[in-house]
Parts: C-alpha cells; sequence; structure tokens
C-alpha cells in the first residue's frame, strides 16, 4: 500500500534527510505506479494541487484470488495515470492504440455479488466492477465475475465512465478449461495519444475480438 501524501509531509518535516526521503517516494511512486511490477512503467502526470499520486490501493496487475495464483499475462502497451480539474484521476493513453487493441485488464479482489453489495452499502466510493454473461440459447445467466478494485487494483481502476466510450469491457479466457474470465479492456476505436480512456459502466460491450 502506498504511504499517504499526509505520511510523506510529516516525514518532510522531520529533518533534512525526512525531506530527501519523502521527495524520493514521491519520485519513484510518480515514475512508476506500479513500483517495478509492470514491464512497461506507469507514469503519474498531476495537475492540479494536492497529492501528487493516487492514494490507498494497493498495485495489483492480476485478479487475486484467496490462496491462489493466476498467470494472467501483463499490460502490454503504453498508457499513463494523470489527474485534472475536470476529471480527477484517469487514465490516457500515451501511444496510437489501434482498434481491437487489448489496452489492459480490470484487476482486483474476486468477490462475490453479495459481497459487493454490502460493501457498497456503506456510501464510500468503491471500484467494484460486476460483468454478466449470458448463454447464446437464452437470457438465463451463465457467470457473473465480480471484481473490487478498491484497495488492490491496476491501471484499470482508474478508467472512467463515459456513454460514448473508446474502450469495451470484454470476458476473455486464455484456455477453454478457465471458469473465471479476465476482464479485458479493449479499444473500440483508434485511440490517439493523450486521449482520456473510458468505457461504458452499464455494461454495453460489442463482440469485437482483442488483438
Amino acid at each position: 500500500r502506498f504511504a499517504s501524501w499526509t505520511e510523506l509531509r510529516v516525514l518532510a518535516a522531520t529533518s533534512r534527510d525526512g525531506l530527501g526521503a519523502a521527495r524520493d517516494a514521491v519520485r519513484r511512486i510518480r515514475e512508476d505506479l506500479s513500483r517495478g511490477v509492470e514491464a512497461i512503467p506507469v507514469r503519474v502526470r498531476s495537475g492540479r494541487p494536492g497529492a501528487p499520486f493516487p492514494e490507498g490501493f494497493t498495485y495489483a496487475p492480476r485478479l487475486r484470488w484467496p490462496k491462489q495464483k493466476n498467470d494472467q499475462s501483463r499490460r502490454s502497451v503504453h498508457a499513463k495515470v494523470a489527474v485534472s480539474w475536470r476529471a480527477g484521476w484517469h487514465l490516457e493513453a500515451d501511444q496510437v492504440l489501434e482498434a481491437g487493441t487489448r489496452v489492459c485488464d480490470y484487476t482486483g479482489d474476486v468477490i462475490s455479488a453479495r459481497a459487493a453489495r454490502d460493501r457498497e452499502r456503506f456510501g464510500e466510493p468503491t471500484y467494484v466492477v460486476s460483468l454478466v454473461e449470458h448463454s447464446a440459447l437464452d437470457d438465463a445467466v451463465r457467470w457473473r465475475t465480480t471484481v473490487d478494485a478498491t484497495d488492490h487494483g491496476g491501471v484499470a481502476r482508474f478508467v472512467d465512465h463515459s456513454c460514448d466510450p473508446n474502450l469495451n469491457l470484454v470476458p476473455i479466457r486464455p484456455r477453454l478449461t478457465d471458469v473465471v474470465p479476465v476482464l479485458a479492456l479493449v479499444a473500440r476505436r483508434r485511440v490517439h495519444p493523450a486521449d482520456e480512456l473510458t468505457f461504458d459502466y452499464s455494461g454495453e460491450i460489442s463482440d469485437q475480438p482483442p488483438s
């Protein structure tokens, strides 16, 4: 978990060495939000006063299972976490992304739908995504995958909602035997550098395959 901005300011006020340590911590976090977990660093751009990096969660490049491991692929495109007066913390493309490109995966703690309702009942901001898959033969629910990125998550945690998004949330199963899908964010159309990345929180997706 990241040190809070308040904790770093307290450290900076203790001594000259503390000030240097606090500055170094902020620099390292802003240079790579994943702190070495990702092969491609996740840079942070802060354009307003306040905390110069997102607070309150631990970076997780994969879905987190209790006492289990997961071998999902790592992010392979460039994107950066940024903050602005208009959008707050959000994710921006850092390269041209062609339609069909798998940009990143929505990672975090895999939880039940009931646990998600319980967490949202407290009224605090959460980053819960619940994707429901239906059978092609009828409207019966085939599978529900619920991921909470509030405390543990990756760059997809910072992707905002839009009614005209440039990303789709698409379930992907790397192996036919996989029961729980990877929740991939895939470009719907060509995305340019510095464009904000968004998807529709209501769950509208297309059948467009990722590259």
